[in-house]
């Protein structure tokens, strides 16, 4: 289909209706129509911030047309398009949040225009507790910083001012008993960038049991202020609307042909229904087992748990990332 010839409104339609792999073609189009399609692309973003869709409903094609207007938005840098992302970011509902995971860290591509609106997220008063969306906002300020010099004394300033202050025999001024979960975003985010100045805060935080070991330790700590320490911002990858498609794209032949797969062998009688397992002591028997015994149930994985592939991030930022490749 040559997409050039279609008017904005049509595209925009096209957009609502394409569902989660678009042709790169359509892609392509729209990146060169800023002008003509983003006051759509705002609309089309602000209706998937208020839409409320069931579970269940994933392949409805209209489900995704925030993500294609969010994608294309971010690659323009427009900046009518922030505030409306960091209702995202704000906003406590869960649903909300789980939209909020298609753009990961899209939005360090806008470097320092996003900053304000990233500060004020982390800084949302969420009663201590855990918000994906400050999170996030932690991380993709994170990688602003290692990638904006001039951005980096503002935000590591920013992330300081979180953890509780320094008293002059070099404990922090905390009660024993208090916790917040964003100052283990800042000692993650100020570790991840080397930050000197806020080590004494950091360490005494650690002295004091103010921190989970569960999620970083001292010694966790320590490494990542090591010179050549790998980053955030080493292993992010910088937003590239097209790669994104192309991945998605190669995401759902893989699920296709996994479908068709193990459909063609049921028809072909080749999955039966599976018999109680037994246990076999021989190595034919060990064979048989793996292919007619069910398979255990995966345990479910935590936003915040390690990403059992083995990188070393969590999850949520790996394998549990919106578009992201299952685990084998």
């Amino acid at each position: 289909m040559n997409y050039e010839n279609k008017t904005d409104e049509e595209l925009l339609r096209l957009l609502e209706t394409v569902g989660r792999t678009p042709p790169l073609a359509l892609i392509r189009t729209c990146l060169g129509r800023q002008a003509g399609l983003t006051d759509g692309l705002l609309a089309l973003l602000q209706a998937g911030l208020t839409a409320a869709w069931e579970e269940g409903e994933d392949e409805d094609p209209r489900r995704y047309a925030l993500v294609h207007a969010g994608k294309l938005l971010i690659a323009f840098r427009e900046p009518a398009a922030l505030p409306i992302f960091e209702s995202f970011y704000a906003s406590m509902a869960e649903a909300v949040q789980d939209e909020l995971e298609w753009f990961g860290k899209d939005l360090a591509y806008y470097g320092g225009t996003a900053v304000p609106m990233l500060l004020r997220v982390i800084n949302l008063d969420t009663n201590g507790e855990y918000h994906y969306g400050r999170s996030l906002a932690t991380e993709t300020l994170t990688i602003i910083a290692a990638r904006h010099p001039d951005e980096r004394d503002r935000i590591t300033a920013a992330f300081s001012a979180q953890l509780p202050r320094l008293n002059a025999d070099g404990s922090v001024d905390a009660p024993p008993d208090h916790f917040d979960e964003q100052w283990i975003n800042a000692v993650m985010a100020l570790g991840d960038l080397k930050d000197e100045a806020s080590r004494p805060q950091i360490e005494a935080l650690f002295r004091q049991q103010l921190t989970a070991n569960d999620f970083i330790s001292l010694a966790d700590y320590q490494d990542q202020m090591k010179p050549g320490a790998r980053s955030l911002a080493d292993v992010d990858v910088q937003f590239d609307v097209i790669a994104f498609y192309q991945h998605m794209h190669e995401l759902q032949k893989h699920i296709d042909h996994k479908a068709l797969r193990h459909g063609l062998l049921q028809d072909q009688g080749f999955l039966p229904p599976a018999p109680a397992a037994r246990p076999f002591q021989t190595r034919v028997g060990d064979w048989l087992s793996a292919k007619i015994a069910p398979a255990p149930k995966p345990a479910k994985i935590g936003r915040n748990d390690l990403c059992p592939c083995g990188s070393g991030l969590k999850y949520k930022k790996c394998h549990g990332k919106a578009g992201a490749p299952p685990l084998n």
